[in-house]
This record gives structure tokens, C-alpha cells and sequence, in this order.
């Protein structure tokens, strides 16, 4: 090394050691940049090479395992949070459990070796480590803070304004060149181990029940504290001695939490989809109550102007025929005297029950007032329409035990023809139709109605 107070960060050194080494001392001289933590050997190992680079495999192996998970739950999250919209609570949680991920990441790289080996730049990895060491518990409080019980915020605010001022303060004195981040570690381990464990407090001590996130985040918080705490016994009070860092096994005890944080989620989303259609629903029945009449179902007169604007259109931009109806119960006001008004108002139904049957979309089927209907029929000329009027007056005939129909027909005669103009023409069609002696079918062209 050039620099031998120069920070190496963590590493795995070989020293190979052969026969011509017999009978001579190891010396092993350790030097660091910082003035208040001296360098330290974490693991040693004698043996062969084929052994170290077995464990060294190992560790690497459950290391890029382990990384490779956590990249996966970035992606998954960031694809749920870009195809599911983003209402802000849910955006606010995606963010920070993407946060804590990224942080996960890039902490680890100061753990192990792997980096400094495949890239390099050991200072970099080690200073990363340090700033997301410091960040990764200010992640998981505001994950706290979004799932705990009301009544727990205030403690998890107070956590986390604790590990904010730790991050600030070791910053600022990072950067002033009093090696903050290291220097500061003395104090921020036990504030993080009484900080995690009042988190894992909040988290128990919310009601499962009403807060079921919590169940899952204290799995998740104890697993941190455990394997968090072996690392610390490890690599900074030197209490341990492992090759490999434990606290990669952490993540793994995010995934259920991750999991079910998505799947409420999509449980609420589908919940609110199912509100929303129904809410469509009774949106469409009330304003089709709006549009029909109550009694007998048909469109009220209402629908009349804007049915004849859409079926003129129509026909005049395809060159379609259409034909227009109206006709009422003969002798109805003798129906209801004599049958009574309940009676007058099954026959009315059954009407329209009985043309309902018969029509399709091509038609329009209104009650205009009392006993009068008016029918207007696309793809009908006038011969048509009578033809299919005098099937329905036929029909109606034999069912209403002697209550009969009369019709009055006119067609529609191109783009300058209004609709009051087709409802004359009918209306004397149907006076024709009561002149004949009623119960049956006239149309606008037969002597007397033009």
C-alpha cells in the first residue's frame, strides 16, 4: 500500500504462504484513517486454498442471493406502484419501502467484500455504507409511523426525529472533516438498539386486529434487531467472529411484510372497483328511473325530441328509412269506470310488457300520457310499419280480454321534416283509425288523414 494510514474499508486479503516462508513470523500491522478507531482483524483463517475460496464462494453466494432478492422487491414494488395508480397513502408506503430496500443495498456493500473485490474503490463502498447505515432507520420509522396505531405516532415521530438529528449532525460533521459518520458511532448504536426496539413496541402493542400490517412488521423489526445486533457484536465490538454478514438474512423477513403490504392493497383497490360499479349502477338506474316511466317501464315523453334527433340523424347520414307510431286503449276512461283504475292500470302494463317482447333496439317505445303510446321504428317505411302495427293491434287484441287498440302511422319524409310534423300527420292517421270504428291501423296516406 502507498498510503498506510490510508481506510481500506473491508476486505478479504490472501497471503499465501508456502515453504519458504518456514520458520519465519506473520506480522500483521493494521492502520486507519481515523484517529479514534484503529483497524481491526474481523476473521483469520489458516488453511488451504481450495477452503478459503469454498467459504469465500459461500459467502458471495449468500450475499448476491440475498441482494438479488432485494432487487427484486425494488422492481416489483416500483411496477405495482407504476400499474396501480398512485393514491398518495399507498404512493407514500411504496416509496419508503423502496427507500429501505435501496438502503439495504447499498449499506451492504460496506459488509462485505464482494464490491471492493469485483469493482475496487474500497473507500467509496465503506463511506456508502456509513451514510445508509445512518439512513436505513429513519426508513423504517416512517414505515412504522404509516402502519401503527394512532395513538403510537407521536413515540414513532419522536424515534425517528432521533435517528434525522443523528443523520444531520454526523453529516455536517462528515463534511467539516471530523470523520462524523464514524466518529459519531459510539452514540448512534445504543440510540439505534433502544430506537428499534421501541418501534418493535409500537408495532406489538398496536391491535393486530385493526392494524394487521404490524403483525408483520414486528417479524420484520426483531428480525433487523437480531441479525443487526450479531453483525454489531461482530464487526464493531469484535464479541464475534463470523465470516459473513447476518444482517442480509433481514430481508428475508421483509418479504412477508412487502407481500401483504401489496396485497392490501389490491384488496383495497378491488374493493373500491366494486364500490365504484356499484355506484355506476344505481347511477344508471336512477337516471334510467329518470328517463322510463314507472308504470309501465317504457321511456317517457322526455325521450321523445332527443330519440327523434338520433333516429333522423341516423337515417339521413345511412339513407335509412323510419317510422313513427302513436296509439292509444279504445274507450279507456269506460275501462276504468266500469274495471276500476287498478284494472286500468294492469292493462296498461301488459301493453307494454307485450310490445317489449316484440321490439328490439331498432325501435323506440314511449308512453306519451294517460293510454297513449307512441312508437318509432328505424328500417320501417310506412308499409312496414303498418304491417308490424296491425301485427301488434292482433296480438293486443287476444290478450286483453276485449280491450282494443287504434293506430295512427306516419313516416318520416327526409332531413326538413320535424318532429311535430310527424306527430300531426300520425294524430290524424289515429282520428281516421277512431272514425273506422276503432281497432285498427291507419296511415298518413289513406284518404281522410293526409
Amino acid at each position: 500500500w502507498s498510503q498506510l494510514t490510508d481506510s481500506r474499508g473491508r476486505a478479504f486479503h490472501y497471503v499465501h504462504i508456502d515453504q519458504s516462508l518456514a520458520g519465519k513470523r506473520l506480522t500483521i500491522m493494521l492502520h486507519s484513517g481515523y484517529p479514534n478507531w484503529l483497524g481491526s482483524i474481523d476473521y483469520f483463517m489458516i488453511g488451504s486454498s481450495r477452503l478459503f475460496l469454498r467459504n469465500l464462494s459461500l459467502a458471495d453466494a449468500i450475499y448476491i442471493s440475498s441482494l438479488s432478492v432485494a432487487v427484486a422487491l425494488i422492481v416489483f414494488l416500483i411496477m405495482d406502484l407504476a400499474w396501480r395508480g398512485s393514491h398518495a397513502r399507498r404512493r407514500r408506503m411504496q416509496l419508503y419501502l423502496i427507500g429501505y430496500l435501496a438502503t439495504f443495498i447499498l449499506w451492504t456493500t460496506g459488509s462485505s467484500s464482494f464490491f471492493s473485490r469485483m469493482y475496487g474503490m474500497a473507500n467509496f463502498w465503506w463511506e456508502l455504507h456509513l451514510v445508509t447505515l445512518y439512513l436505513m432507520p429513519i426508513f423504517c420509522a416512517k414505515i412504522t409511523q404509516e402502519i401503527v396505531s394512532p395513538r403510537y405516532i407521536a413515540r414513532v415521530k419522536t424515534t425517528m426525529s432521533v435517528f434525522a438529528a443523528l443523520f444531520v449532525t454526523a453529516t455536517i460533521t462528515e463534511i467539516t472533516g471530523l470523520d462524523g459518520y464514524m466518529n459519531m458511532l459510539f452514540l448512534f448504536y445504543p440510540l439505534l438498539l433502544v430506537g428499534c426496539l421501541l418501534l418493535i413496541y409500537t408495532l406489538a402493542r398496536s391491535s393486530w386486529a385493526h392494524h394487521p400490517g404490524c403483525r408483520y412488521g414486528t417479524f420484520a423489526m426483531t428480525a433487523i434487531v437480531i441479525f443487526g445486533g450479531i453483525d454489531a457484536l461482530h464487526w464493531e465490538y469484535h464479541q464475534l467472529s463470523v465470516m459473513l454478514s447476518t444482517t442480509v438474512f433481514s430481508i428475508y423477513a421483509s418479504i412477508p411484510f412487502i407481500f401483504y403490504t401489496i396485497r392490501e392493497q389490491m384488496l383495497r383497490d378491488a374493493a373500491l372497483a366494486e364500490q365504484n360499479e356499484e355506484l355506476v349502477r344505481e347511477l344508471e338506474i336512477s337516471q334510467n328511473e329518470a328517463q322510463r316511466d314507472f308504470l309501465t317501464g317504457c321511456y317517457n315523453r322526455h325521450q321523445l325530441g332527443e330519440g327523434f334527433a338520433k333516429f333522423s340523424a341516423l337515417a339521413y347520414a345511412r339513407g335509412f328509412k323510419f317510422s313513427f307510431a302513436i296509439f292509444d286503449v279504445d274507450h279507456f276512461k269506460t275501462v276504468n269506470d266500469t274495471k276500476g283504475h287498478l284494472a286500468g292500470d294492469r292493462i296498461l302494463r301488459q301493453i307494454a310488457d307485450t310490445i317489449h317482447e316484440e321490439i328490439d333496439r331498432r325501435h323506440l317505445f314511449i308512453r306519451y300520457g294517460g293510454d297513449e303510446f307512441i312508437l318509432l321504428a328505424l328500417h320501417y317505411d310506412l308499409e312496414a310499419m303498418v304491417a308490424f302495427c296491425e301485427h301488434l293491434r292482433s296480438i293486443l287484441e287476444h290478450s286483453l280480454d276485449g280491450v282494443t287498440l287504434s293506430f295512427g302511422v306516419s313516416t318520416w319524409h327526409g332531413k326538413k321534416d320535424r318532429l311535430r310534423a310527424l306527430i300531426d300527420r300520425a294524430d290524424r292517421a289515429l282520428y281516421l283509425s277512431k272514425e273506422k270504428g276503432r281497432n285498427t291501423v291507419s296511415a298518413e296516406n289513406e284518404e281522410g288523414a293526409a
